[in-house]
């Protein structure tokens, strides 16, 4: 082969070398990057992270309806209810930042469980532990962070239609008359029994 011929041969295996790699680079674009680990770390997390707006949603949904209680008065209409009496001092310690009772007038439909009070057979009260569902249905001071419980006014009437004390059941009941206690003592909040709805024992 002459040297013109071996030039030539070189130049040709250089151009389909270069027709090669041209095709590899435009396949190299089209393919996606690969990520780093962080960004497939991110990824994952994303996926697996749980959905916290559902129960996000549900503790907005069962925020009682609040009040002032340092400025609350008769007539107000707090949610479904009136202020129907103010009983109330202002207080250095709680966390209300007052003392004394609130009571409500208009019914409510509550779920939740009917039993005797905690301090039973001490104490011969039939009472309610409502439902965190049912929360939002009764007004609640602000700052006030207990669980909502109440025993009934009309006791007779309350173990005539729930169950004798000591007793134990889930129900839906109507109530009205609510007082919620302020105070820093053993004294608790309260209704008036109007309707039980349904019943079922534990």
């Amino acid at each position: 082969m002459t040297p013109a011929a071996r030039i030539l041969a070189a130049m040709n295996k250089l151009m389909i070398a270069a027709v090669i790699l041209c095709a590899a680079c435009d396949t190299a674009r089209d393919q996606p990057a690969p990520e780093s680990a962080d960004t497939l770390a991110a990824d994952t997390t994303a996926l697996t992270a749980p959905d916290t707006s559902g129960s996000a949603d549900a503790r907005r949904a069962a925020a009682p309806t609040q009040f002032d209680p340092k400025q609350v008065r008769s007539g107000t209409a707090i949610g479904g209810m009136k202020v129907a009496a103010v009983n109330v001092q202002p207080a250095a310690s709680g966390a209300t930042g007052v003392s004394g009772s609130v009571r409500f007038s208009g019914e409510a439909e509550l779920t939740g469980s009917y039993r005797a009070h905690f301090d039973y057979p001490e104490v011969k009260q039939p009472c309610f532990w409502v439902d965190v569902e049912s929360w939002p249905k009764l007004p609640r001071a602000r700052g006030d962070q207990r669980i909502i419980w109440f025993c009934f006014d009309n006791a007779q009437q309350a173990i005539a239609q729930l169950g004798a004390l000591g007793t134990q059941s889930r129900a839906t009941i109507v109530i009205d008359s609510y007082t919620t206690n302020l105070s820093q003592s053993d004294a608790w909040d309260t209704a008036r029994l109007v309707r039980v709805v349904r019943k079922e024992a534990f």
